[in-house]
């Protein structure tokens, strides 16, 4: 089942949506609307790899929202303030100069 978010934050799932007929012309036309709030500007939403709430793609990076990118950088600086010096530089180099360091 595909899951969806709306453009003021509503998130459902495709049977959920709604199914409005409207004639256009001499045919018979339809449109999908969001069930809480009726808009047609929606788009598939895909969760987000740390705290798995739904979001559309666009505001995800590299599968993680805004509030967990944020939340994740701030545990890396916190835990590197304890190290110094030699261990410092040490740590800027590997992760620097190894690809897949964190693969």
């Amino acid at each position: 089942m595909i899951t969806y978010k709306c453009s003021r934050g509503h998130v459902f799932d495709e049977g959920e949506m709604v199914r409005d007929t409207y004639l256009e012309g001499e045919g018979t036309r339809y449109r999908y609307l969001c069930p809480e709030c009726g808009t047609e500007d929606f788009e598939e939403a895909y969760t987000c790899s740390r705290c798995r709430f739904f979001f559309r793609e666009d505001e995800l990076e590299y599968h993680l929202c805004e509030k967990c990118r944020d939340e994740l950088y701030d545990e890396v600086v916190e835990n590197l303030s304890k190290y110094q010096g030699d261990e410092r530089e040490y740590l800027r180099h590997r992760f620097d100069e190894r690809e897949g360091a964190f693969a």
